[in-house]
């Protein structure tokens, strides 16, 4: 009777086998998208994109929603972004957003707000003033 459970405890199940495979599997496949990543890696500096719309709340009948996406490969800090309202070449008004900071591969969201209707300026300009970089 010893005989029979030292043999049972000494087989494998043919589910830990599978188990046991597919764990070094996905062990070898996240070491070799690691490896893969770091030869590919290039430094880029940040790439700021805009984008704007009117979005008026009830207390701000003037506001804009503003959306910053970096595509670059590095982190943007301080960001200053100016929408300018304009009519016949001549500026009716600017506003500012300050976004602290909008890491590489993402968006951040903000809210400007004009005292004057954008409805009487003929173009709205929107554009990155500045950021640093990390």
């Amino acid at each position: 009777m010893a005989n029979r459970t030292n043999t049972y405890i000494d087989r494998k199940n043919k589910l830990e086998y599978a188990i046991a495979g597919l764990g070094f599997l996905l062990v070898l496949a996240i070491l070799g998208y690691l490896i893969y990543k770091t030869i590919t890696y290039k430094s880029e500096p940040p790439q700021l994109f805009l984008q704007y719309f009117p979005e008026p709340g009830r207390y701000e009948p003037h506001r804009y929603h503003v959306i910053v996406h970096n595509k670059g490969a590095e982190t943007a800090e301080a960001i200053i972004i100016e929408l300018t309202l304009e009519k016949g070449g001549e500026e009716l008004e600017k506003a500012q957003l300050d976004v602290a900071f909008c890491p590489k591969e993402s968006s951040r969201e903000g809210y400007v707000s004009f005292i004057e209707s954008p409805s009487q300026a003929d173009t709205i300009k929107a554009r990155v003033v500045s950021y640093n970089k990390p």
